[in-house]
């Protein structure tokens, strides 16, 4: 189950950044076991079967997306086309709107003064602007119900790029840790190697020691007993006591050799508590 979740969430992130994301990835982690998958074996075909069926996905959304978003732009662009006034209409209305404004009515006979002055008011130099600035209904902008569609599509597309780019900051956080644990995991299995090669060494230099003393027919026992009292007192007394079991029982090169390898042993091991045997 572990193994099949990276699997799925690198083919996830390939799908969506690229092959490039694996070339980065195969240089990061070409020591780990977990991405194996990467370079070859018996799941590097349900890898590459993730990576394809995740960017299929990925494809069919985007291309429903474009569809849809073109569709409804033509829709908007034919209801246009059919609410579109005719182009003398607004010039029409003006003219219509601004009749008024130039003057009295033509008269077919002048007629008297008083009766002017009491119909007609004087015009201000101003009067004109009003009919400068009517507009008419057709200036006014609406909305039809195919752009306030659009409008709304292009707001949801807005925020699933938003929420993908979050998803995109999530998912880089995911892989750094991801490293993070690896490299810690790596380091725990590296110590843990390192503490068996060293028990293996271990291991056999107690083997060759026991062989040399089966040789030399000196026994372990007799000399752990020996120098234990130097390690644990380090008295002059016991001192004294090791160096006369050393000098009855060393009479061949054999022998001092055992010896030697024994106390070179017993002191890389215990090097802080033999230092008093050292000076």
């Amino acid at each position: 189950p572990e193994l099949k979740n990276i699997i799925d969430k690198l083919a996830n992130f390939v799908a969506r950044n690229g092959p490039e994301f694996e070339n980065m990835t195969k240089q990061k982690q070409q020591d780990n076991p977990k991405f194996s998958f990467l370079f070859g074996g018996e799941h590097y075909a349900y890898y590459q079967y993730k990576v394809h069926a995740e960017q299929a996905i990925i494809n069919i959304q985007n291309k429903k997306m474009q569809e849809h978003a073109q569709q409804m732009m033509h829709q908007e662009q034919q209801q246009q086309q059919q609410q579109q006034p005719p182009p003398l209409l607004g010039g029409m209305v003006g003219s219509h709107l601004a009749t008024p404004m130039s003057g009295p009515p033509p008269l077919l006979g002048p007629p008297p003064m008083s009766q002017w002055q009491s119909t007609v008011p004087p015009l201000l130099p101003n009067t004109a602007v009003v009919s400068v600035t009517i507009e008419t209904p057709s200036q006014v902008p609406m909305q039809t119900p195919q752009q306030q569609a659009v409008a709304s599509l292009q707001q949801q597309i807005a925020i699933q790029q938003q929420q993908i780019q979050n998803q995109s900051g999530l998912n880089d956080t995911q892989i750094k840790q991801s490293e993070q644990n690896l490299a810690a995991q790596y380091t725990s299995l590296m110590q843990q190697q390192q503490f068996q090669i060293e028990d293996t060494l271990e291991a056999m230099r107690h083997e060759e020691l026991q062989q040399l003393a089966a040789e030399c027919s000196v026994s372990l026992d007799d000399l752990n007993v020996t120098v234990k009292p130097i390690i644990d007192s380090c008295t002059k007394d016991a001192i004294l006591s090791g160096k006369s079991w050393i000098f009855q029982h060393c009479t061949s090169d054999a022998q001092t050799h055992l010896v030697t390898k024994y106390l070179l042993r017993r002191i890389v091991a215990r090097r802080p508590v033999l230092s008093c045997v050292c000076t």
